[in-house]
């Protein structure tokens, strides 16, 4: 019985990291959705942790492997973050919940495709390089899969304080928010400009 039990359990979170690919910052959780899926340390390594590694998304945890291979850069840890008090409030309040949860802070995506062209999902995570200590080691990197080819790394932002930064997704969008110690923030939506060649937060 204590086999069967266990096998049951297992197979059951299985299945529970494959549903739902919804991710809000509205102030009641959707039942399913990644927020609840997220491990509950609240820290992860790896964007193909949280739901992301479905078929539709099928290349993620490659593109991640190769970006990181070299262990110059790895996922933005709670402890990396230098959000005040008054921030942290406000994060509460908006998002209806007390914990941390990795997923709509430093990991979001979106099934949006911002103008960029695809068939797959976008990808955002605030990233820290691991060669330096000063407040500018964080960047924040967009995997993007242009469409008949395989995910690729876009840099929104490098060499630059995120620390008091979120990446998240609102129904389709990606939107970067950076918080003022008194609580406020500076808010913008991510857009890809194709003659460029990369993402945009204007």
């Amino acid at each position: 019985m204590v086999k069967l039990a266990t096998v049951f359990f297992a197979l059951s979170m299985c299945l529970g990291c494959n549903r739902s690919r919804s991710v809000s910052m509205s102030a009641t959780p959707q039942p399913n959705s990644p927020q609840e899926l997220a491990p509950k340390s609240h820290d992860v390594t790896d964007p193909s942790c949280c739901g992301l590694s479905i078929p539709a998304n099928k290349g993620i945890d490659v593109a991640w492997a190769a970006f990181t291979k070299d262990n110059r850069y790895r996922l933005a840890l709670e402890r990396d973050m230098r959000f005040s008090s008054a921030a942290r409030s406000e994060m509460t309040r908006t998002e209806g919940r007390s914990e941390w949860s990795a997923l709509n802070h430093i990991l979001a995506y979106s099934w949006g495709h911002l103008d960029y062209e695809t068939d797959q999902d976008l990808v955002a995570a605030i990233v820290v390089d691991t060669t330096r200590n000063d407040p500018s080691r964080f960047g924040l990197v967009i995997f993007g899969k242009p469409s008949g080819s395989t995910y690729r790394p876009y840099w929104l932002y490098r060499e630059r304080d995120l620390s008091k930064t979120v990446v998240y997704q609102v129904s389709g969008s990606l939107g970067v928010m950076t918080y003022h110690d008194e609580g406020k923030y500076d808010n913008c939506w991510v857009e890809w400009r194709p003659r460029q060649k990369n993402f945009v937060c204007p």
